[in-house]
């Protein structure tokens, strides 16, 4: 009996999440292909820029939108950080290469465009790790074929239905950045907390460490991917979409379970850090936080930046305590928060 109500829970979820599937790509516009991710249009080669040693990466150009990933260097009127980071013993060297990458198609560090977005989604669904199932081994060989299919079914909608969640998240928060590429401080206007919100929550910056994937089909091969965002230090873990976001505060507002003026004080937060695997271990993560606080700190003018860990993730708990983040106290507590209240919610004074 229990195996039956486990088939049909998935059959019923399955239906569920194709429905929601389907309404995500009505909204995206986006045309699914045969296989995943899925397809955001054709790609035009444009002309290979160079390095000052001579080694170059291609950039691609969608028909609807600006180049592949702008290499850090050429904010150097706003970034101070490639000029200091050789002097702070990290993995790049002052044009942003990470060393030790292949001299020909290096990976470097940038600032991901709109094309760039598939492919950091991708990254960081991989990283994190879609939920999924795994058939037990105890299961007869007629179970494993009578469940296969729809478990089968299951893990692939989990997986594209995290990706579509994603995807549409970074294109929502950072809508203002796609359309002027800067890593300029957000221009909040003078108007209420609720302009001032609206412009935050779509210029988000997407820091990344990748290249052109060489198979000259377009694309990024991103290895190592960091989002910087201005939004509340009310210590709320964010969504993906913006819009729940807004809709959760102004619950919390309402019922008189969130802080009023914390509310309004947008502050720099830093989120979804991930390094794929095979690339752990070099010192990637430590060299994308350091910038992401430079960014904050010296060209958007803050002096504080937040950041949410699970205190179950030991690697990324040792990394922010290194780089001296403090645990700030405060939870996000409202009765329906659950166990969103055991997250570490840090933060990281400019001294």
């Amino acid at each position: 009996k229990n195996k039956v109500f486990e088939m049909v829970k998935i059959s019923g979820c399955l239906f569920v999440q194709i429905s929601c599937a389907a309404i995500l790509i009505a909204i995206l516009e986006i045309k699914p292909c045969i296989g995943f991710p899925f397809a955001t249009g054709i790609r035009k080669l444009s002309p290979p820029a160079v390095f000052e040693d001579g080694s170059r990466f291609s950039r691609y150009r969608q028909s609807d939108s600006k180049m592949h990933m702008i290499p850090l260097h050429e904010f150097s009127t706003d970034s101070t950080f490639l000029d200091i980071a050789s002097d702070m013993d990290l993995c790049i060297d002052k044009k942003g290469k990470l060393t030790g990458s292949d001299s020909e198609s290096p990976f470097f560090l940038g600032i991901a465009e709109k094309d760039d977005l598939p492919d950091v989604a991708d990254l960081i669904v991989e990283v994190f790790e879609a939920t999924s199932i795994t058939l037990s081994k105890d299961l007869s060989n007629f179970e494993k074929v009578l469940l296969s299919a729809p478990v089968t079914a299951w893990n692939s909608y989990t997986y594209s239905m995290a990706y579509l969640e994603v995807l549409s998240g970074l294109r929502l928060r950072g809508k203002s950045r796609m359309e002027n590429a800067t890593i300029a401080p957000a221009d909040l206007p003078s108007g209420t907390d609720t302009e001032r919100k609206a412009v935050a929550s779509k210029s988000a910056l997407f820091l990344v460490l990748g290249r052109p994937k060489l198979d000259g089909k377009g694309g990024i091969d991103a290895i190592a991917s960091v989002e910087l965002r201005l939004q509340p230090a009310d210590a709320k873990i964010p969504f993906s979409l913006p819009l729940f976001d807004r809709i959760e505060r102004s619950l919390g507002a309402l019922l008189s379970v969130a802080d009023e003026k914390k509310l309004s004080d947008l502050q720099p937060y830093l989120s979804s850090l991930c390094v794929r695997k095979e690339y752990r271990g070099r010192g990637i993560g430590k060299m994308m936080v350091k910038c992401l606080e430079n960014i904050a700190f010296d060209t958007w003018g803050y002096s504080k930046l937040y950041l949410h860990v699970d205190y179950d993730n030991p690697g990324a708990l040792r990394l922010y305590q290194k780089e001296n983040f403090q645990p700030v106290g405060a939870r996000w507590n409202p009765f329906w928060a659950g166990k969103a209240v055991d997250i570490g919610y840090f933060v990281k004074t400019c001294k």
